[in-house]
């Protein structure tokens, strides 16, 4: 092992360590939040579970999964919990293209953890484009695990996750519709996060007609 070597894996330990330090709005049953190294290991755990009855290559469905969010560790996380305006979107896009050049001259010297960005970021292979669709479910457990207390808390009700939920499915569908797998999990995994809703006084006497 060189000098240079070692160097670029103590590169690569900051930027996850840093990762590692980035909250998400996702909480555990505890409500402890999630960070994005528990969600990359989630995801990619996930993925590669799936991925094994699809035909795809496990190895880059994991590695995919594991760096698709490395950006974050300069540009932080944004929420899309709820739909983002305009001028919300633009600068999630702006932070993420900034810190993910960032990560870019930081790793430059580890091809293949570039190569798995270059590859997650142009979405021209099925690995990288079901990844990208899978990513949108792990929020979902969370909200099952903890009777959706995190859309409950950012002022949603039941009918506002269950119609986020719907766009997100229906918009992912358009762009890719060589996903079904993925997309029929992504259904589920949200009716299910609908289903965890805790009934209230108040829900009951809305489903009753107010009686």
């Amino acid at each position: 092992m060189t000098t240079i070597q070692f160097e670029a894996f103590e590169r690569l330990a900051a930027v996850i360590l840093r990762l590692g330090r980035v909250q998400r709005i996702t909480e555990d049953a505890d409500g402890h939040t999630e960070s994005d190294t528990t969600h990359s290991v989630m995801l990619a755990l996930a993925c590669g579970a799936i991925a094994q009855e699809t035909g795809m290559r496990i190895d880059r469905v994991v590695g995919l999964a594991l760096i698709h969010d490395i950006a974050e560790a300069y540009a932080g996380d944004t929420p899309t919990l709820q739909h983002l305006t305009p001028e919300q979107a633009s600068d999630k896009r702006a932070r993420e293209a900034a810190g993910l050049a960032r990560v870019r001259v930081e790793l430059a010297t580890l091809p293949w953890v570039i190569g798995l960005i270059d590859e997650y970021e142009m979405q021209e292979t099925p690995e990288a484009r079901f990844v990208r669709v899978f990513d949108k479910a792990t929020p979902k457990w969370t909200h099952t695990l903890n009777a959706c207390a995190v859309p409950r808390r950012e002022g949603m009700s039941r009918e506002d996750l269950e119609a986020r939920n719907r766009d997100q499915v229906n918009g992912l569908a358009e762009r890719y519709d060589d996903q079904g797998i993925a997309l029929t999990f992504l259904y589920a995994a949200g009716k299910r996060a609908v289903a965890a809703w805790p009934d209230t006084l108040e829900t009951l006497k809305a489903r009753a007609g107010g009686q």
